[in-house]
């Protein structure tokens, strides 16, 4: 029995789709890079005005969260371009298949997600300055 097999047009339209959900995952990635940088912001004039260094300190919590928050939505991202990869080069018919983890073999480790080299450069240079800022108001 022949395995059923995507027309050219269902195939481009699932590919489509795919990319949809990679580009929302994308953009919620870059709308918490950007939050994070307001509620720090914030929370670092706030300090100021009070001169209380230790919400500085305190501060590094939420900056944590939102590094969690964008590493799985990056690992998500990783897991539709896995399966992007997986219908733009076969023939066979996934039935516009978006449950990635039915579809896709490659498990992504999380914790390698989370220190992944771009967030962690961004999170980490975040804790690095709120700890800086925190030794120099005291």
């Amino acid at each position: 029995m022949k395995k059923a097999t995507l027309s050219k047009e269902d195939k481009i339209k699932h590919l489509e789709f795919i990319q949809d959900v990679i580009n929302r995952l994308s953009q919620n990635s870059f709308l918490i890079k950007g939050w994070t940088l307001t509620i720090i912001s914030a929370l670092i004039a706030y300090s100021a005005s009070k001169n209380e260094g230790m919400l500085n300190l305190i501060a590094i919590v939420p900056v944590v969260l939102f590094w969690v928050m964008d590493a799985v939505f990056l690992r998500n991202e990783k897991y539709f371009r896995d399966l992007y990869d997986l219908v733009r080069e076969t023939d066979e018919d996934f039935k516009f298949a978006m449950n990635v983890e039915e579809v896709v073999l490659t498990k992504r480790k999380y914790y390698k997600v989370f220190f992944n080299q771009t967030l962690t450069m961004f999170y980490l240079a975040i804790i690095v300055t709120l700890i800086a800022l925190n030794f120099y108001s005291i």
